[in-house]
């Protein structure tokens, strides 16, 4: 994915990040709750929002919100990709809903 010219601190992805990517790789054991949910064992290597920043920001959540632990999970890289191409299009086609999580929201 091409994220343009801003940096992984621009982003949002500073200290306050990594600091937090840790205690969320400790809750987790390291291992991708997606797969472990399919009954797999699977090291992770990356901390994905569970709603994803993008669907946050259309819901007018705040960062603190998008950003809480349990909005995030520990996932294998390519559950990662898949998830995030997949909440892309999701995204495209999610209702609105005025900024609250709605029923049809919930069920995705």
């Amino acid at each position: 994915m091409v994220w343009g010219t801003k940096s992984r601190y621009e982003r949002g992805y500073g200290a306050a990040w990594v600091k937090l990517r840790i205690r969320i790789m400790e809750r987790d054991h390291g291992l991708c709750q997606v797969c472990r949910k399919a009954g797999r064992v699977t090291v992770a290597y990356a901390v994905d929002h569970i709603a994803s920043k993008a669907n946050a920001a259309r819901l007018k959540w705040a960062r603190a919100q998008m950003d809480d632990p349990s909005n995030l999970k520990f996932a294998a890289a390519a559950i990662t990709r898949t998830q995030t191409r997949a909440a892309a299009v999701a995204a495209s086609r999610a209702p609105d809903c005025g900024g609250v999580m709605c029923e049809a929201w919930k069920r995705w």
